[in-house]
C-alpha cells in the first residue's frame, strides 16, 4: 500500500478495528487499497466512491450507517489516494477509472449498488458503461464530468489553488453545508497535503475544454439512477446540474436536498443514509417485482 498521510493512517486503523478490512488488489503496478465491510442488512452490496482528493475514509461515518441495510460495503481508495499506489506515468481520468476497475473486478463478482460523489459520479457511470451486468443501480451525489469550455474549465480549477492554508480553508467551506471552524481548518491542512501529490496535480492538469460524459452514454443508463445535487452546492456550478438534468434518461429519480452540499458524507452522514437506503430498497423492490 502507498504510504498516507498520518491522519488517513489514524482513521484507516479505527475502521480496521470496528470491522471493515483494509484489501489491496490488483497487479503490481496498480496496487489499490479497498476496505471491506460485512453488512448485516438485506439489501444487496454497495460500493461508496470518493472524489479527487479525498479517501475512503471520509466516508466512514456513513459506512457505518448503512451496515445494517446492505449485505457488503465496499469502499476503494482511488489511486495516489487515501492507501492507494499512484499510478506511475498517469495520463488523466480515462486511465485511472479503467485500471481502478480492472482492480475491483478481481473480487466484485456480483452485481451491486454505486454511491459516486464527485469524480466518484463521473466514475460510477463509466463502471456503469463497462460493467452493466455488474451495475444493481446509481446514486450520483454532485457528480462531476459535465463538459466545460476553456473559460469555465479554468475558473473551475482556480478552486483547487491550495497554496496557502487560507485558501485550503475557503476550499474546505465550499466542501459542506456546515462545519465546525477547528473542523474546517484540520481538513484544510490535510488538503493541502493531498492536492499538493502528483496524481492529483495530473488529473487536474489534464483536464481539457469538452472533456466529460457524453449525452449519450448518460441516456444510455437503463439501470435505477439516482442524482442528487444538493441546495448548498458551492463547489460545481449550477450549470453542471442542469447538463445532468438535460441528458439523465426520464426515470431518474432527481432530488435536491435542504442543507446538503457538495460532500454530505462529511456533515449530514444520517440524512444521507436515508435518501440512500430508501433508494436502493426501492429500486431491489421493484425488480423483484418485475422479476416475479
Amino acid at each position: 500500500m502507498a504510504k498516507a498521510p498520518l491522519m488517513e493512517k489514524v482513521l484507516g486503523k479505527l475502521l480496521n478495528l470496528s470491522g471493515f478490512e483494509s484489501r489491496v488488489v490488483g497487479a503490481k503496478h496498480r496496487r489499490l487499497h479497498v476496505f471491506v465491510g460485512e453488512g448485516s442488512g438485506s439489501l444487496p452490496p454497495i460500493m461508496l466512491v470518493h472524489g479527487i482528493g479525498a479517501s475512503a475514509s471520509s466516508f466512514g461515518p456513513l459506512m457505518h450507517l448503512l451496515r445494517s441495510s446492505f449485505s457488503k460495503i465496499i469502499v476503494p481508495d482511488f489511486p495516489g489516494h487515501g492507501q492507494s499506489a499512484p499510478i506511475p506515468n498517469l495520463k488523466g481520468h480515462d486511465q485511472m477509472f479503467s485500471e481502478t476497475c480492472a482492480s475491483l473486478t478481481e473480487f466484485i463478482r456480483e452485481p451491486i449498488y454505486l454511491f459516486g460523489n464527485s469524480m466518484g459520479g463521473a466514475f460510477s457511470v463509466y463502471w456503469a458503461e463497462h460493467y452493466r451486468e455488474l451495475t444493481r443501480g446509481l446514486m450520483l451525489c454532485s457528480p462531476a464530468g459535465a463538459p466545460m469550455e476553456k473559460r469555465e474549465l479554468d475558473a473551475f480549477r482556480s478552486q483547487f489553488d491550495l497554496s496557502t492554508l487560507a485558501k485550503a480553508r475557503n476550499f474546505a467551506g465550499k466542501l459542506t453545508h456546515s462545519m465546525p471552524a477547528p473542523a474546517a481548518w484540520l481538513l484544510a491542512l490535510s488538503l493541502r497535503e493531498v492536492f499538493a501529490t502528483k496524481t492529483v496535480r495530473t488529473l487536474l492538469a489534464n483536464l481539457t475544454p469538452g472533456d466529460g460524459l457524453h449525452p449519450d452514454v448518460l441516456a444510455s443508463l437503463d439501470m435505477p439512477v439516482m442524482f442528487l445535487w444538493g441546495k448548498s452546492e458551492h463547489l460545481m456550478p449550477e450549470v453542471h446540474f442542469n447538463y445532468f438534468a438535460a441528458h439523465l434518461p426520464g426515470h431518474v429519480y432527481i432530488t435536491r436536498p435542504e442543507r446538503f452540499g457538495h460532500c454530505p458524507q462529511l456533515d449530514r452522514p444520517a440524512e444521507l443514509a436515508r435518501y440512500i437506503v430508501d433508494f436502493s430498497s426501492s429500486a431491489t423492490q421493484s425488480k423483484v417485482r418485475g422479476a416475479a
